[in-house]
């Protein structure tokens, strides 16, 4: 090629540019996979977290089915509490 008067202050290729062009496609794939996988845990955790709350509401109706049958004040005086030998000085 013959030189030219043009003065350039970086000169590349056409190799490297593509290079660098496919690092940077290589990392914007990888930053989309990252954000589908912690969406997907996201999804996961949403759903245990829900399968969670409805059986801690089930464990509180219970608990306080329990406490209107014995007809005690708290949790901490039914004859399950004590039959454990838990100390029923302290909330469960």
């Amino acid at each position: 090629m013959a030189p030219t008067s043009r003065k350039e202050i970086i000169q590349l290729n056409g190799l490297t540019i593509l290079i660098g062009m496919a690092i940077v496609a290589n990392l914007l794939v990888l930053g989309f996979v990252y954000r589908w996988h912690s969406h997907q845990l996201f999804k996961q955790n949403k759903i245990h977290n829900f399968a969670y709350t409805a059986l801690v509401k089930i464990e509180h109706d219970l608990k306080n089915e329990v406490v209107d049958l014995e007809g005690v004040a708290t949790w901490n005086d039914t004859a399950y509490v004590r039959a454990l030998g838990k100390n029923i000085s302290t909330p469960q």
